[in-house]
C-alpha cells in the first residue's frame, strides 16, 4: 500500500457520517501490509477519541461524561476499520474484533463488549433500602474496566442533595460522583452516580452502597447476561426493519418486570412501546399462559417506556405480549425551517408544505387567536395502516436550536396537530424550526413464550 492510498483512506474516513458507515462493504482485492495497518488503526483511534493500551483494550484518551455514548466507540471503530476500501483482515484477525452484546439490566440497555475477558458486573434486579431520606431504591449498578454507573431512585427529594456516594468491595472503597438528578416536586428523584478509574473484579459478588449516612449492605452483583444478538436474550419478532426483544425478570413480592429492548440506528430511541395508547386501537396487551389478560402496574415516580411491572399471584409459566406499533424519535433527524404568514385578525387558510425525514408536513390554518397569540392546524397526514407514519415533531426557535414558547395538542383518533404559537402584536409572519420527529411503526411484535 502507498503513501497516496492511506492519505486517501484517511481522507475519505475523515467524511465518513456515522450512520453511513453501516452500510460500507469489505473489498478482499487488496491486503494492507503491517506497518500501513498499524498507521491506519492508530489513527482511526485518535480520530474517536481513544488510544491502544496493550493489544486488545481501548481506552479513552479523553473523558467524557456521557457514560452510554462511549459503549458503541468500540463497535465505531471495528466498522470503520473493516470498512475502509483497500484493507482485508485475516480470519483470526476478524474473529477478535467480533463483539458480543451485554444486557445491562436496572438501566435497561444493550451494550457491546468491549472486551470479551471483562464482562460487566451488575445489578440483577432492585433493591430497596429505608432510612433517613426515605424509601431509596438501587436500580442498577454497572462496574466496567474504565468507568462505573450506579443508578438510584426514591421518594424523597432531598435525597439528591447528597453529591457522592462510596461503593464498598472486598478491595476497598469507591467515591461515585453525581453525574445527573432529576426529581418531581417534593416526591420521586432519580440520579445517577459515576466512578472514573478500574475497580477490581474480585470480591464485586456482593458489596453494599453508603449514601450519606445510611449503608445499603448486601447487594448482589453478577456479570452481565451475553448474547451474539438481541434476540438472544428473550424471546423477539421484527417488523418492518426493527426487531424487538422480551427479558423477564421476577422481582421481589410476587413482582414481575419485562424490558423491552431494540436495537435502532444513531441516536434515534423508542418512546412508546404502547403501554399508554400511542393511538386509537395501538395499545400493548400483556397475558398469561392461559391467554388472561394481566393489568400493567403503573409507575410511580419516572415512566421507562421499555419496561412492564406487573403482578402474578397464579404464577404463569409464560407470558406474551403483543405490540401493535412503537413510536420512534429521532434527535439526529436534520431540523428544517418554515415560515408561516401571520393575519392582522381572523384565520386564514395558508397551505404551506413542508417534510423533515421523508414525511410531509401540511400546515392548513392559521388564527390570530389575540394580539400575542395564534393557533396553527396541522396536518402530518398520520396514518397507522402504514408502516411507518410521522405522529408528532418539536419545535424550535432560531437555527434550529434554541427553546421556543409553544403549545401542542393532538387528536389521538385523527391524528391532526394544533399549535399554540407566541407572536408580537402587528407581526407579519413567524419563522420556526421541525426536529425531531416522532414517528409511529407498524407492527405487529408478538413475544410468545417469555418466560
Amino acid at each position: 500500500m502507498t503513501q497516496k492510498d492511506e492519505k486517501e483512506i484517511f481522507a475519505w474516513m475523515d467524511h465518513q457520517e456515522l450512520d453511513e458507515v453501516g452500510e460500507i462493504e469489505l473489498c478482499q482485492e487488496e491486503a494492507a501490509d503491517a506497518a500501513a495497518w498499524e498507521r491506519i488503526r492508530k489513527r482511526t483511534f485518535s480520530q474517536l477519541g481513544m488510544e491502544m493500551v496493550g493489544e486488545k483494550r481501548l481506552t479513552e484518551a479523553k473523558s467524557r461524561r456521557n457514560p452510554v455514548r462511549r459503549k458503541w466507540i468500540a463497535a465505531v471503530c471495528a466498522i470503520m476499520i473493516l470498512g475502509t476500501a483497500f484493507i482485508s483482515l485475516s480470519p483470526g484477525a476478524l474473529a477478535e474484533m467480533q463483539k458480543v452484546l451485554q444486557f445491562i439490566p436496572g438501566f435497561g440497555f444493550v451494550q457491546p463488549s468491549e472486551d470479551l475477558e471483562h464482562i460487566a458486573y451488575v445489578l440483577p434486579k432492585p433493591i430497596d433500602s429505608i432510612g433517613e431520606y426515605g424509601r431509596i431504591t438501587v436500580e442498577g449498578v454497572l462496574i466496567e474496566p474504565s468507568i462505573s454507573q450506579i443508578s438510584l431512585g426514591g421518594n424523597h427529594v432531598a435525597a439528591t442533595e447528597v453529591k457522592n456516594l462510596v461503593l464498598v468491595t472486598e478491595q476497598g472503597e469507591f467515591v461515585f460522583k453525581q453525574g445527573s438528578a432529576a426529581w418531581g416536586g417534593n416526591g420521586p428523584w432519580q440520579a445517577t452516580y459515576y466512578y472514573e478509574g478500574n475497580i477490581p473484579d474480585n470480591g464485586l459478588g456482593i458489596v453494599s452502597i453508603r449514601f450519606g449516612s445510611i449503608l445499603i449492605g448486601s447487594i448482589p452483583l453478577s456479570k452481565a447476561a451475553t448474547a451474539e444478538e438481541l434476540a438472544g436474550f428473550g424471546s423477539s419478532d421484527s417488523k418492518n426493519g426493527i426487531t424487538v426483544t422480551g427479558i423477564v425478570t421476577p422481582l421481589d413480592g410476587g413482582t414481575n418486570k419485562i424490558n423491552l429492548l431494540t436495537q435502532l440506528s444513531g441516536r434515534q430511541r423508542v418512546d412508546s412501546y404502547g403501554i399508554s395508547s400511542i393511538a386509537e386501537g395501538l395499545q400493548l396487551k400483556l397475558t398469561d399462559d392461559q391467554g388472561r389478560e394481566l393489568e400493567l402496574k403503573e409507575e410511580k415516580g419516572f415512566i421507562k417506556p421499555g419496561e412492564l411491572l406487573f403482578d402474578d399471584p397464579i404464577g404463569s409459566k409464560y407470558y406474551q405480549v403483543v405490540i401493535p406499533a412503537i413510536r420512534v424519535i429521532d434527535p439526529d433527524a436534520k431540523a428544517v425551517k418554515v415560515t408561516l404568514p401571520v393575519p392582522t385578525e381572523g384565520a386564514k387558510e395558508i397551505n404551506v408544505a413542508s417534510q423533515i425525514s421523508g414525511f410531509t408536513i401540511d400546515f392548513r390554518r392559521i388564527e390570530r387567536v389575540d394580539a400575542e397569540n395564534v393557533r396553527v392546524e396541522v396536518d402530518t397526514h398520520f396514518d397507522p395502516e402504514q408502516p411507518r407514519t410521522l405522529q408528532h415533531y418539536r419545535l424550535y426557535g432560531k437555527r434550529g436550536q434554541s427553546a421556543m414558547s409553544y403549545s401542542s395538542e393532538l387528536n389521538g383518533a385523527t391524528g391532526a396537530i394544533t399549535e399554540w404559537l407566541t407572536v408580537k402584536p402587528g407581526q407579519k409572519e413567524i419563522t420556526f424550526y421541525i426536529g425531531e420527529p416522532q414517528f409511529v411503526v407498524k407492527g405487529p411484535w408478538v413475544l410468545s413464550d417469555m418466560r
